[in-house]
């Protein structure tokens, strides 16, 4: 066992200084406790043990201990992204700061529920450099993937009839007739 002994300082002035510097020295001696360093291994070996018990779950104990709050945080996260980029991609580098303002707000807000992936890139990354386990990673895929889709159907469904009118202005602009776009 180490024992660590406790640091004293001497200073002479005179011989009755001396002998109560002495006897302040031996009463140190005395409440210095020994440190046992065996335990702290002991201790630090138990914590390792413990942690590494945690990796040895079933997949259902895995899903089950998915926090709701993280997937949906991922599905919302990629619909807002998703749409930000279907929107902004055109419009230059003004669209470019936009989504760049937009994925920072979202790894802000996000971070703290779900680490903010929201591209399957990331989570795929995190999942091959051992920072989430592969149920975690395919359900945080499956969220964002779902998340870009219906951010997708939502833009469709509101900028239909502008996409349709482009299309039928270019077509007739090519000299295609409006019964010939009917025909088709």
């Amino acid at each position: 066992m180490a024992t660590k002994k406790a640091a004293t300082s001497k200073k002479k002035t005179s011989t009755t200084s001396n002998s109560t510097a002495k006897k302040s020295v031996a009463s140190k001696k005395s409440t210095t406790k020994p440190v046992v360093v065996e335990e702290e291994i002991v201790e630090i070996v138990e914590t390792v043990e413990t942690t590494s018990s945690d990796k040895k779950k079933t997949i259902g104990e895995k899903f089950a201990a998915l926090k709701p709050g993280a997937l949906i945080a991922e599905f919302l996260g990629t619909f807002v992204l998703a749409g930000a980029v279907i929107q902004l991609a055109s419009n230059g580098l003004s669209g470019s700061i936009g989504i760049a303002l937009v994925l920072t707000v979202l790894v802000i807000v996000l971070g703290v529920i779900s680490g903010a992936h929201l591209n399957p890139a990331i989570t795929i990354a995190q999942y091959v450099n051992r920072k989430i386990d592969g149920v975690k990673a395919v359900c945080y895929i499956v969220a964002q993937v779902l998340g870009a889709i219906a951010a997708f159907c939502v833009l469709y469904a509101l900028w239909q009839n502008t996409l349709d009118a482009q299309i039928i202005s270019s077509l007739t602009a090519q000299g295609i007739t409006q019964d010939q776009i009917d025909a088709a």
